[in-house]
């Protein structure tokens, strides 16, 4: 019996969870990952990113059809390019210090809610809009990931390619003419200081982005012309997931989200899409 596999039935014994039981020990193979954490919630929070990591580079690297890799030649297989590894639902995690366990299945609680559709549901008003934008139609692709995301950091980057899309090139009055940037360089070129051509490029790109304004002045310009109510603490509280995604994406560090910073913040995003739903209805 493979190591892992003898891990999992001693924390399965004495459990009295047979459902969850059987369909470890039914699975053909088990992940163990040891990481320090002082909840055994952390623990599997923590464990389960390092494992959705491995299976993600698994997929990455399997897509992969060069014949050599890293001066190597390595075979390559089609049909391992079309697999899908994937974790199952179910996670066993043990303190080795505390020698508390505990089985559950993360996502269980979600999916076995169900939603009422009857025909007087209040989940079918208003309708989903038949011709939906393009960018609307991807900023609710990106919400139902970041919904659905174990893993707050990626829910958090799904969160803000919703509202990208949602925002899209939604922006205040323009505050200079394009009679007036022209003017702008026209002097820079004739009265400026001698510039490189790599200097001259930059300026001129400068110039040109007058008129883009800063993201958190083009979302206030989309949630007032579409009427969506808000506070100033929701906003706040959205912005600072806004750090966290910044962090992510320009490889630093981010901080721990606070897990209900991000639920309300779903809960807001939400309520602007629906009221875009509302406003294209």
């Amino acid at each position: 019996m493979p190591p892992t596999t003898e891990l999992v039935r001693r924390l399965l014994q004495g459990s009295g969870r047979t459902e969850f039981a059987r369909g470890l020990m039914m699975s053909k193979c088990h992940a163990l990952v040891s990481v320090r954490a002082r909840t055994a919630f952390d623990a599997e929070r923590r464990g389960l990113e390092v494992l959705d990591r491995a299976l993600a580079w698994l997929v990455t690297r399997s897509r992969d059809a060069r014949g050599v890799v890293d001066g190597r030649l390595v075979p390559f297989e089609r049909s391992l390019s079309l697999t899908y590894p994937r974790r199952r639902d179910l996670v066993a995690v043990r303190g080795v210090i505390s020698g508390r366990a505990w089985l559950r299945s993360p996502g269980g609680s979600a999916r076995e809610s169900v939603l009422s559709l009857e025909p007087k549901s209040a989940l079918l008003e208003p309708p989903l809009p038949t011709d939906l934008a393009p960018t609307d139609a991807r900023a609710l692709g990106a919400m139902r990931r970041a919904h659905f995301s174990v893993d707050p950091i990626n829910a958090i980057l799904a969160l803000w390619e919703a509202i990208d899309l949602y925002v899209g090139n939604t922006g205040p009055e323009h505050m200079f003419s394009d009679r007036q940037r022209d003017e702008v360089l026209k002097a820079v070129a004739e009265h400026g200081p001698r510039l490189t051509d790599q200097q001259t490029q930059r300026v001129n790109e400068i110039i040109h982005g007058l008129n883009a304004a800063p993201l958190r002045v083009r979302l206030r310009t989309a949630l007032a012309r579409d009427g969506v109510p808000y506070t100033e603490g929701e906003f706040s509280t959205l912005w600072r997931t806004r750090t966290i995604r910044n962090d992510v994406v320009h490889g630093r560090i981010p901080p721990e989200p606070d897990i209900d910073d991000l639920r309300h913040c779903l809960s807001f995003v939400s309520r602007m899409l629906v009221q875009r739903m509302v406003k294209s209805g």
